[in-house]
């Protein structure tokens, strides 16, 4: 009896951790972007672009990670020589 109590609690350790882990890698790309406690204004870019983007913004998913730079405020990416992307410019309005 013993046994099938600890397999049953392994297996739901297991079980348990992967489905952690395969949400925390889901969220990766949300945890590299800077999400302090204090509400800063950050924004995403790429090296290989001119483009600025907010982090929730879609295209910011298609970046490679090695490309990814961060810029903490418009002001910062434009004198930068980057641009707003126009799927950001549309939903702040």
């Amino acid at each position: 009896m013993k046994k099938i109590i600890i397999v049953v609690v392994s297996l739901f350790f297991f079980l348990n951790t992967s489905v952690v882990l395969a949400v925390s890698a889901k969220n990766d790309r949300a945890d590299r972007v800077n999400t302090d406690t204090v509400k800063q204004e950050v924004f995403v870019g790429s090296v290989k672009s001119n483009k600025y983007h907010s982090p929730d913004c879609y295209s910011v998913k298609r970046i490679i990670e090695m490309n990814l730079i961060e810029f903490y405020s418009k002001s910062e990416a434009e004198s930068k020589g980057y641009q707003p992307c126009r799927r950001c410019l549309k939903e702040t309005g």
